[in-house]
């Protein structure tokens, strides 16, 4: 069981709330992409979780229309032949696609499931990924956080949400856009914007 120190909740939700904005509004990320991805993967014939689920099986590290352009081509190719995904990620998103078990059951680590569950419209979701890392801890290697630091993050999320009144899913988009936006200069693109993708 993870020990929950005090000191270092308050040193991540002080650093996410320095990253809003006087003012700031939720974000409205998870709902424009997950209306977009449900949206499209409808087009298929996907039922909305399987097009959340797999649109999360296939997030990669880099940026989210790397994601988008895989979650299509997986959708009009098929996906064993995403070349650019693992061929972990393709076998997910095979099975997901082929149907006869539930596409919650195939996600596993501790980014897919809440991605796909925020994506589906689950205000609760919180995803942890090296973004919310970078801008809760301030640490920019590029390794994975572990399960203490992860369970902080949430925490800190879920305290901060609370006292803006959003949705923990909404704050943490809204952290994670602010975060990028705060370090421009290291991106090469800016992320799409779904209205334009379909």
């Amino acid at each position: 069981m993870i020990q929950i120190q005090a000191a270092l909740l308050q040193e991540y939700v002080d650093n996410l709330e320095w990253l809003l904005p006087d003012g700031a509004a939720p974000s409205p990320w998870y709902r424009d992409w997950g209306s977009l991805v449900q949206h499209y993967g409808a087009a298929f014939g996907l039922t909305a979780e399987q097009s959340c689920c797999s649109f999360a099986a296939l997030s990669p590290n880099k940026s989210i229309g790397r994601n988008w352009i895989m979650f299509v081509k997986a959708l009009e190719v098929g996906p064993l032949e995403v070349k650019e995904a693992t061929m972990v990620q393709r076998l997910k998103v095979h099975r997901i696609l082929t149907g006869g078990e539930s596409p919650w059951g195939i996600l596993k680590g501790p980014k897919e499931m809440p991605f796909a569950r925020a994506l589906y419209g689950y205000g609760d979701a919180v995803t942890v990924d090296r973004v919310m890392v970078y801008a809760a801890t301030g640490r920019t290697d590029r390794s994975a956080p572990n399960e203490t630091m992860r369970v902080h993050i949430v925490l800190a999320i879920q305290h901060v949400a609370s006292r803006l009144g959003w949705t923990p899913a909404e704050t943490q988009a809204t952290l994670w856009v602010a975060w990028r936006a705060f370090n421009t200069g290291r991106r090469r693109t800016a992320d799409p914007d779904p209205a334009t993708l379909y």
